[in-house]
């Protein structure tokens, strides 16, 4: 889940896993997961630890997509139309 966390006394942007609750902080180690739908605008997705969150995750939800959590936050740089660093 997106939320934010407190941080030296800053309310700042985190991940966290909506298996374990805990923030995810290594995005190489995270997935995120939706359920297949054909349709073309759709909203549900979850992330996840990789290994027992991600195990998890992939049998709650029918028919699951998954993605790396790095190439999730690449796409979405992209298609907002920000480059990290500039």
């Amino acid at each position: 889940m997106l939320e934010f966390r407190k941080n030296a006394g800053l309310s700042c942007p985190a991940i966290a896993c909506d298996i374990c609750k805990e923030e995810i902080k290594e995005a190489r180690k995270a997935s995120v997961v939706q359920q297949k739908t054909d349709a073309p605008i759709h909203g549900g997705v979850w992330f996840c630890h990789k290994g027992e969150c991600e195990t998890s995750m992939l049998q709650k939800v029918g028919d699951p997509l998954r993605i790396e959590l790095v190439d999730f936050l690449s796409q979405l740089c992209s298609n907002t139309g920000f480059s990290p660093g500039k």
